[in-house]
């Protein structure tokens, strides 16, 4: 029961912050102006994104013309980090 709860809400969390990145690809795509709504969006997503465009940089050894952090992320989190974290909270409970 309770280990079905934490799943469901790992999984929550994990829709919730891709669908923060791709309304932020859109912000980046359509220019829009800053307000809070903008402010709001990068502030919660450039600590997920800024390392994954760091990492990016050090493998291409220079800046890439296109952000492709975001994609880097979005599979880390579908492929990665969200199967293990299920793995781990049914090997625990």
């Amino acid at each position: 029961m309770l280990e079905n709860i934490i799943i469901r809400a790992v999984l929550i969390l994990s829709e919730v912050v891709e669908y923060l990145i791709l309304i932020r690809i859109i912000l980046q795509i359509f220019r829009m102006p800053y307000n809070i709504f903008v402010n709001f969006i990068y502030s919660v997503t450039e600590p997920i994104l800024g390392p994954a465009r760091e990492l990016l940089n050090k493998i291409f050894k220079r800046q890439l013309m296109m952000d492709f952090s975001p994609i880097l992320v979005w599979c880390l989190l579908d492929y990665v980090i969200v199967p293990v974290v299920v793995r781990l909270i049914q090997y625990i409970f």
